[in-house]
């Protein structure tokens, strides 16, 4: 019957399509970023999966290893220290660990069986997947041409969207099993984490109901803005940009897709140990460290800049 077009305003805005697929409650949703077959042959926009992610002070490197020694998965409980350390940066390393440990991954070795299991079986929307991991990181040469890296994506996808029969897979589900693989994590690992991340932390309810809680969240952020960026948020009014039009991306994928790999890791830390308040978090910073050159910009400037140059601002970890 074709897809279903959730309307999201101005034809230069994301459209957000969602395909039926075969059965009940099987739904392959994928966003299209209307600048996407443009960006893969634009110079000035930052390749995904670039960056040089840094080695950590040595006072750093000592804190993660005291705390990883009180800390080795046998509970749930969380060292007090955990927070802070997560907001300075995990060691690269050590994210492997960490991260199964923050999502939960590392008590669930049931995920691990079941991701040998699924992978046997057929999806739906594979045609999907291959045509995603094609876009996905193409700037890490673990992805780049056949070889191991998109293989091994390829499978964590379809695993995925095997395992949520109600959601499936959705373009960009391919940019967070990216981000994990890049963490050393064997397939079960990566892909154990990523359920986690859906189920655990919600991600999933973002796709839902015509992505209800998606529009929810744009609303929040609007509501942060008049609040905390008052000027920002007339300025965008009177320019006519609608948060779905910079933020879409943004909330779909948690920031995996555009941003340099350096911060994305850094995003992700933060989100695995304090959860789904970040990601409106890190959106209200991004804002407010680009507010002055939001300010200056006409519509037309407006998306350039969150497409091309916010992303180039952030080139290492440093920055």
């Amino acid at each position: 019957d074709g897809p279903v077009v959730v309307e999201t305003g101005r034809s230069d805005a994301i459209p957000l399509r969602v395909w039926e697929g075969p059965g009940p409650a099987r739904h392959a949703r994928e966003l299209e970023c209307s600048s996407s077959s443009v960006d893969e042959f634009d110079e000035d926009v930052l390749v995904s999966g670039w960056g040089k992610v840094e080695d950590m002070r040595e006072d750093l490197l000592k804190d993660w290893g005291d705390l990883l020694e009180k800390w080795d998965g046998k509970d749930r409980s969380r060292p007090s220290k955990l927070i802070k350390l997560c907001r300075k940066g995990i060691p690269r390393h050590l994210r492997c660990q960490v991260w199964q440990l923050l999502s939960g991954a590392a008590y669930d070795p049931q995920l691990y069986e079941s991701y040998r299991l699924l992978i046997t079986k057929e999806s739906p929307t594979e045609n999907v997947i291959h045509w995603d991991i094609k876009r996905t990181y193409v700037g890490h040469e673990f992805f780049q041409d056949e070889g191991l890296g998109k293989d091994a994506l390829y499978k964590i996808s379809k695993a995925y969207s095997v395992y949520d029969e109600e959601v499936g897979y959705c373009q960009g589900f391919s940019f967070m099993a990216a981000m994990l693989l890049l963490q050393n994590m064997p397939e079960e690992q990566a892909f154990s984490v990523m359920v986690k991340i859906m189920y655990s932390y919600g991600h999933r309810d973002v796709f839902k109901a015509n992505f209800k809680n998606l529009h929810l969240m744009f609303y929040q952020l609007e509501r942060l803005m008049e609040e905390h960026l008052p000027d920002l948020f007339l300025h965008f009014q009177q320019e006519r940009i609608e948060t779905h039009m910079y933020a879409s991306q943004w909330f779909l994928t948690l920031y995996t897709a555009k941003f340099p790999l350096p911060v994305v890791f850094r995003i992700i830390d933060v989100y695995l140990c304090e959860r789904t308040p970040v990601v409106l978090q890190v959106a209200l910073a991004l804002l407010k460290l680009n507010r002055r050159e939001l300010m200056g910009l006409d519509f037309e400037g407006i998306l350039n800049y969150f497409r091309v140059s916010l992303p180039r601002k952030f080139q290492s970890e440093e920055d």
